[in-house]
């Protein structure tokens, strides 16, 4: 994935989860080039906005993707490869660009207190991503697909 306008680091991965957590991520390591959780971890129940956590995480996996929980967050997962495009009916908002290069991207949405917005799909190739079990890889990673 692309990185956020105005991060400039040479993929270091603490400064990165650490720039998701100043603006509002809990986070978590992913496994290397992957959108998994690293093998025997809890996953996104293990995300967290504590520094310390995150310089642990780091050292001992400086290769690891980033997860970000959408516990406080609804993403539209838009996927041109299933048939998705952007639903032209939706308010503009910040967008995350896909590594793949083929258009896809997450559109993020911060939620009201006491929203209530629930998983699921909106049409063909267009997912929505909400809630403490909903995570999405954030940018600064490295795509599975196209690195």
């Amino acid at each position: 994935m692309k990185l956020p306008v105005g991060l400039r680091v040479e993929r270091n991965v603490y400064d990165l989860m650490a720039y998701w957590v100043e603006h509002g991520w809990s986070v978590f390591p992913l496994a290397p080039r992957s959108k998994e959780p690293l093998a025997g971890s809890g996953g996104s129940k293990d995300a967290t906005r504590n520094l310390d956590r995150v310089a642990d995480w780091c050292r001992a996996v400086p290769e690891a993707n980033i997860g970000g929980v959408c516990d406080k967050w609804m993403v539209v997962d838009v996927d041109p490869r299933s048939g998705g495009s952007i639903p032209d009916w939706l308010p503009p908002t910040r967008v995350h660009m896909s590594g793949r290069g083929d258009g896809g991207c997450h559109l993020v949405y911060k939620l009201p207190p006491g929203a209530n917005v629930k998983s699921g799909k909106l049409a063909p190739g267009v997912d929505v991503k909400t809630g403490p079990g909903s995570y999405v890889l954030l940018p600064g990673s490295i795509h599975p697909d196209t690195g």
